[in-house]
């Protein structure tokens, strides 16, 4: 297991300007809590965080670390999936994402899926919307600058690169924006939870006495379909559909 990650004051500030003392106080109470091993308290103080409004990667994955401890891997894997949500190109969390994963019941296996598919998806979740934003701004000030040295410039050849340089980086700022865009709409439209049930039967329509599919056990990724009055119909990785209770699972 990968252990705590330190919090950087920086990268707080827009979100604590009100109360920043207070809450950097209990995360650092959650540090303190967990290094001494009282992982109940340190799951109490990092949702006391969360519960403020401040979501960053780094709470959510030291709340699935204070949650794997305390021996509830649902959970754990619950926090560990919103890190990713937040930061999908952190190796720590998804290194131990997949070490709570390989704890639960249900093994589910992806369904075949076309390769073009597939290596778009993968593509798309290399970063998250917020990075790939960041991304596009970053590429279209550096290609303003490189449009400035154009324009100003006295040497032909520093005009001429710069003006390639500034077309490449233009066309790379559009690429970005409609990946960040894409990356947004998918977060919005494809929502995914964990199964925090000990067992529960999908049913083949959104009533206790409908048909029972199969048998979910905790911690199993399931992805919504639609929802009808406290039921939701969901989809396994696998393919496989069928109706759950709205309160046996949460949303990531």
């Amino acid at each position: 297991m990968k252990q705590l990650k330190l919090l950087l004051l920086l990268s707080f500030i827009a979100t604590l300007r009100a109360n920043a003392g207070s809450v950097l106080q209990t995360i650092d109470s959650a540090n303190n809590a967990y290094s001494k091993k009282e992982y109940p308290l340190a799951v109490a103080l990092y949702s006391k965080v969360l519960a403020r409004g401040t979501e960053a990667p780094e709470i959510y994955f030291n709340l699935g670390n204070a949650w794997f401890k305390s021996k509830n891997v649902p959970m754990a894997i619950l926090n560990y999936e919103r890190a990713k949500r937040l930061k999908p190109e952190d190796e720590a969390t998804e290194s131990n994402l997949k070490i709570a994963n390989a704890q639960i019941v249900d093994k589910v296996e992806e369904g075949p899926v076309h390769f073009i598919s597939g290596w778009k998806s993968r593509f798309l979740h290399v970063f998250s919307e917020k990075t790939w934003s960041i991304i596009c701004i970053a590429a279209f000030v550096t290609c303003l600058f490189f449009l400035l040295i154009y324009f100003v410039g006295r040497q032909v050849w520093a005009r001429q690169i710069s003006f390639v340089l500034s077309g490449l980086l233009l066309v790379f700022s559009v690429f970005a924006y409609y990946t960040a865009s894409a990356r947004y709409s998918i977060s919005q439209t494809h929502e995914a939870g964990i199964v925090i049930s000990p067992n529960v039967s999908a049913k083949g329509s959104p009533d206790e006495k409908g048909t029972d599919l199969f048998i979910l056990h905790e911690g199993t990724k399931i992805f919504l379909i639609q929802n009808n009055t406290g039921w939701s119909e969901v989809k396994l990785a696998n393919g496989n559909t069928g109706w759950l209770p709205r309160s046996s699972f949460e949303i990531i």
